[in-house]
């Protein structure tokens, strides 16, 4: 994606992760709003990924697939403040 990433952060929030042992664990992720003026195919590692849009009732039904119920709130609350700095009215409140 091209564009222009909001200066603050628009949350923090938890998710899961592994310790370099392979334990299992949580890290702190800060969350940033990003106006896409357009898109670029991935580069990298991120190559092997192909970006979709989704509209925000199914990002959070697809957000909560396979997840642990608390991280499926934290992605939830994510979307809801990320709607709601947008003025969007989407997402089920």
């Amino acid at each position: 994606m091209i564009g222009a990433v909001e200066g603050d952060a628009l949350t923090r929030y938890r998710y899961p992760a592994l310790t370099p042992g392979g334990l299992p664990t949580e890290v702190c992720v800060e969350a940033y709003l990003l106006r896409v003026d357009s898109q670029a195919s991935p580069a990298g590692r991120e190559r092997l990924r192909e970006p979709v849009w989704f509209d925000p009732e199914d990002v959070i039904t697809r957000l909560s697939q396979n997840r642990e119920p608390r991280f499926a709130r934290e992605n939830r609350r994510v979307l809801k403040l990320a709607l709601k700095r947008l003025g969007s009215t989407d997402g089920n409140g």
